[in-house]
């Protein structure tokens, strides 16, 4: 057998010396310290690899390029794996679009493994609602958030076409209204929203309107009725808000938007897209008149102050409490805007004012703001007391000229409480007895008749002044007891809703607390029966006799001068919940809410 010239019977074996690197060479004895530097090599490469940083990106998208000025465009943000996670500037897009909404910022993270990769990444998103303030070619800028930065977009706004109007009008469109284009400050504008549709329609009716220089409130909730337009068959949902300009000038009612999905037949298919825009309302704001005098500021439409007695007509004695009702009731004026009245201190007497009860009420004319005061009058001398007149000065909008609303001063004649001051009789001396001698040196006397009168008189004067002196003492505890609970009670703060106040009452009835329970009973009664002004027209009002009676014992042991034991409420508490009782058959009015849906 032939043999390669190297000697290898194998011709087709090559033999190949393999070449080692120099750290792992046998000759070098470093085989084991080799082989640790390739373990270390790999475990370093694989960290690497596992823990690459996720780049940082901030996008910005547009649902559509192309809208008419009657369109809502929705731009969608994007912040990846940034670092500092600051909101961008979205200021900037104000000089060409209005932002209608803003969803804020929403977080989320996701780990994602890509051929042995692990990357977290984090994202928080933003997703704006915007309208175009003017035609042509708008410019969405670059935002920035840190160091990242979107790419600016470009969109193109057309002006909607007559053809457009109408196909969207056969779905949705809006109607606004306000009742005048020109107010005072502080005076009143009824704005009414209509949202006109023909089909069954999802979405959200607008919220009340935005204004920084104004008050608004909402002076009827929604309200659904059908209404015929051209022929052709309307559902309609509207809305009025009452609107309190706080600034002159020029004030804008901005445009009302609505969009929403239009059913369709097939209910696998996604609905159509309608949209509703409406115009803005341009209104002038005048300021307060330079004729106006230096007093509150007060515009309505009209304006009613009156008074009213809890006798009539008043009968004033030293110590013994009248109930003075004052009454003012504006239309066109929110309740929060009205102003305070006037003090009520009459020389002569000590006054003991409840605070205000506040009411509201809606009409077709906008929002009546009742505000009623009650002040508790209680001589502490007899004579002529004089109440002083009160002025309120106010601006009608109607006639747009300065009315005064007046009660005019008037005086009364203050009795005597006899059993508070009757005079203290002064001290009557009894005479002495005469020394009767002994019957053994003077002959017997026989009492005269004259003597045991004046002892007798001399007896009843003297009793006759205890109790005097008695009543007197109590008299004077009885005159101090008002001023000192007021003090004590004014501190607390009164309850405005019916069961708070409700509530508080009981707790003073336990308490035998009888200022507080007058004062709830008060407040609570004027929130069951708005046009009564005192304890005694509530008693009228829930005609139970056995409450009646326990409130006029409440109002005797309060301020009676010679009343003779402590205020026990248990009985008025007990006749009141029996009174309530018998009328829980009533119910309470509730708000519907209407749908969207008419077919709901």
């Amino acid at each position: 057998m032939a043999m390669n010239p190297t000697g290898n019977p194998y011709p087709s074996v090559v033999t190949r010396k393999l070449k080692l690197p120099v750290w792992e060479h046998p000759a070098n004895g470093c085989t084991a310290y080799g082989r640790l530097a390739w373990v270390k090599l790999l475990v370093l490469c694989l960290v690497l690899a596992t823990s690459l940083p996720a780049f940082a990106a901030l996008t910005a998208t547009v649902d559509r390029t192309e809208i008419s000025d009657a369109d809502l465009l929705v731009l969608n943000v994007q912040l990846q794996n940034s670092s500092s996670g600051v909101e961008p500037d979205f200021d900037i897009l104000e000089r060409d679009f209005e932002i209608v909404s803003n969803s804020g910022a929403q977080r989320t993270s996701r780990i994602s493994i890509t051929n042995g990769t692990r990357r977290s990444e984090v994202y928080v998103r933003w997703q704006l609602t915007l309208r175009a303030r003017r035609l042509g070619n708008l410019v969405i800028p670059a935002l920035i958030s840190g160091n990242e930065r979107s790419a600016p977009m470009t969109v193109n706004v057309t002006k909607q076409t007559a053809a457009m109007q109408r196909r969207t009008s056969q779905y949705v469109f809006f109607d606004t209204t306000v009742d005048v284009n020109e107010t005072y400050v502080q005076g009143q504008v009824l704005y009414t929203v209509k949202l006109f549709y023909s089909e069954a329609i999802s979405g959200d009716f607008p919220a009340p309107p935005v204004l920084p220089d104004a008050v608004v409130e909402t002076i009827e909730g929604e309200k659904r009725y059908d209404s015929i337009i051209n022929n052709r068959r309307y559902y309609v949902l509207e809305k009025r808000y009452g609107i309190y300009p706080q600034k002159s000038g020029e004030l804008t009612i901005p445009r009302e938007t609505f969009a929403g999905t239009r059913s369709r037949s097939n209910v696998f298919a996604a609905g159509d897209r309608v949209m509703a825009v409406s115009k803005p309302i341009m209104l002038n704001i005048k300021p307060k008149p330079s004729s106006y005098p230096d007093a509150n500021w007060l515009p309505a439409k009209r304006l009613r102050l009156t008074e009213a007695w809890s006798q009539t007509p008043p009968a004033f004695k030293v110590g013994e409490p009248i109930n003075r009702t004052l009454t003012l009731m504006v239309e066109g004026v929110a309740g929060s805007l009205l102003p305070p009245l006037d003090s009520f201190d009459v020389e002569g007497a000590k006054t003991y004012i409840d605070p205000p009860a506040l009411d509201e009420v809606a009409t077709d004319s906008g929002i009546v703001a009742t505000q009623v005061y009650t002040i508790g009058i209680v001589p502490t001398q007899a004579g002529t007391m004089t109440l002083p007149a009160i002025s309120l000065p106010w601006w009608n909008t109607e006639t747009d000229r300065l009315e005064v609303a007046k009660i005019a001063a008037s005086s009364f004649v203050v009795a005597t409480n006899i059993v508070a001051t009757k005079p203290n009789p002064g001290i009557v001396t009894a005479p002495q007895t005469p020394i009767v001698a002994s019957s053994d040196t003077l002959p017997e006397q026989k009492p005269s008749p004259w003597i045991s009168i004046a002892i007798a008189l001399a007896v009843l004067f003297a009793l006759l002044w205890l109790i005097t002196l008695v009543m007197w003492w109590r008299s004077r505890q009885r005159l101090t007891a008002p001023a000192a609970l007021s003090i004590t009670t004014s501190a607390i703060p009164m309850a405005q809703d019916a069961k708070a106040l409700f509530q508080q009452l009981t707790q003073a009835c336990q308490n035998n607390d009888a200022l507080t329970a007058r004062r709830s009973l008060s407040l609570w009664g004027k929130q069951q029966y708005p046009k009564i002004n005192s304890n005694h027209e509530l008693a009228l009002a829930l005609d139970y006799s056995a409450l009646t009676d326990e409130i006029a014992e409440l109002e005797r042991c309060i301020y009676a001068v010679n009343a003779q034991q402590i205020w026990q409420g248990a009985a008025l508490l007990t006749a009141l919940k029996d009174r309530l009782a018998q009328n829980n058959n009533k119910k309470n009015k509730t708000m519907l809410l209407a749908e969207m849906n008419p077919s709901a």
